[in-house]
């Protein structure tokens, strides 16, 4: 009985510690201004809303639990030899990281540079003893790196879970300028989540509960004094455009490179806890690794042409506007509407003629992804969209679209219309089918 009631008032401590965090609000306020820049972007260039700032923060904030409690119940697998200090180190170079481009905003590449640091103060044991300065690299070097990277692969394993679960909805669809100056349809594929983490920690000489009736891998002998729970929230997210292939498959593929991450930063934790050399390797690998995969997508995009163009019969789909006409008739993205009320269709004009041809009812011939025709059909009702919620890839017409730069934490603040300036998105106006460099109307977007 002693042991449930002391359980119950750790698990009510560390869930009060987690209220009080202010990192976890940061991580929350961070995730909400991405959605609302989303729903900015999708509304100032297809004119409908894809996705609801409100629904996707809060099923954000469901999942970074989900994601959170399944990571923090690992730790009792494992245990990390982490503080609260370490916290403060892993946020303060997130912050930091996050004034320089948004997707730095990733724990890997605070605990690389955290890493960085303290390898590079353990020759300068002088500078423990400098007033005031002497506390940070006190601070610095209490650091447990294995128990940190095996917590960055941990953090990946359940991001690359997260993005295979939920990537392909949250896909924003796109006008960019292409190679040639044309603008073509792309998807920026993005998630982010604020996870709260209750991970399973040593505690203090007098404090917590006895040891686990396993053993706990990193540490060794820290444990002796038994265990303790310890809010620790991070930020997990990702965001990368795509213009060559469709949504789902550059979801499969991201999701499949961050759990290759996860497993290479996991072996080399494991490695550094029992050789302690091998923690400069995790160190290097921990953002080095981050950005070859980064890389490796950018080049296989440039090389790659794009497809949500049209450049033959039929209207090719770009999105469809959950809960429209278009959803309920099937309609996919990436696939091809040949014919309307059996007349065929290649411009949103024809389109619009057609639909107008029998107000009450509805006939579609469509090109499905395996390259079949099909045929659907509905009832057509009043105040429902006039393309039927289908977003459709752009032609020489179009208003918007998008100037893709990286953005900062900074410039994430601002959605207004502004002038052009570096390290920003922009949806800018089009008026041609080379876009002219005139540009008057911009909004911030891009990560």
């Amino acid at each position: 009985m002693g042991i449930a009631l002391t359980g119950i008032e750790l698990a009510g401590d560390v869930l009060l510690s987690l209220a009080l965090n202010p990192f976890y609000y940061i991580g929350l306020f961070i995730a909400a201004l991405v959605f609302r820049r989303q729903t900015t972007m999708e509304r100032k260039l297809f004119y409908v809303r894809l996705h609801g700032m409100s629904g996707e923060f809060w099923r954000a904030l469901l999942w970074g639990w989900i994601g959170g409690l399944a990571v923090s119940i690992s730790s009792f697998g494992i245990g990390f030899v982490l503080t609260f200090e370490t916290l403060i180190w892993v946020w303060g170079m997130t912050l930091i990281f996050m004034l320089i481009r948004i997707r730095y905003a990733c724990i890997a590449y605070a605990s690389g540079v955290i890493g960085l640091l303290q390898i590079a103060a353990k020759p300068f044991p002088q500078l423990l003893e400098q007033d005031g300065f002497g506390r940070v690299v006190e601070s610095l070097m209490a650091i447990h790196l294995p128990s940190l990277f095996a917590l960055v692969a941990l953090i990946h394993l359940a991001e690359a879970l997260l993005i295979r679960l939920h990537g392909t909805r949250m896909a924003t669809p796109l006008y960019v300028a292409g190679k040639r100056g044309k603008v073509v349809g792309a998807y920026e594929v993005q998630g982010f989540w604020a996870l709260p983490l209750f991970l399973v920690v040593p505690a203090a000489q007098g404090g917590g509960l006895d040891s686990l009736p396993w053993p706990l891998f990193f540490g060794g002998d820290v444990w002796g004094a038994g265990w303790t729970l310890l809010a620790f929230p991070v930020l997990i997210g990702y965001s990368e455009k795509v213009a060559s292939e469709r949504a789902e498959a550059k979801v499969k593929r991201i999701a499949g490179l961050l759990l290759l991450f996860a497993v290479v930063i996991g072996l080399l934790a494991v490695g550094a806890e029992i050789w302690s050399y091998v923690a400069a390797a995790a160190t290097i690998a921990s953002f080095g690794v981050h950005e070859l995969l980064i890389g490796y997508g950018e080049r296989r995009e440039k090389r790659r042409s794009p497809i949500f163009v049209q450049d033959g019969p039929g209207l090719k789909i770009l999105d469809v506007q959950p809960g429209s006409p278009a959803a309920e008739l099937g309609i996919l993205r990436g696939e091809v509407v040949l014919k309307v009320n059996g007349i065929t269709v290649s411009t949103k004009e024809e389109l619009h003629a057609a639909l107008r041809t029998n107000s009450a009812f509805c006939r579609l011939e469509v090109l499905d992804l395996e390259g079949h025709n099909r045929f659907v059909q509905r009832a057509l009702y009043d105040g429902e969209h006039h393309q039927l919620g289908m977003v459709l890839c752009p032609d020489d017409d179009v208003v918007h679209y998008v100037e893709w730069r990286s953005m900062t934490l900074l410039s994430l603040f601002d959605v207004k219309h502004r002038g052009k300036g570096r390290g920003r998105a922009s949806v800018r106006t089009a008026e041609a089918e080379v876009v002219p460099s005139e540009m008057k109307e911009q909004i911030e977007t891009g990560i």
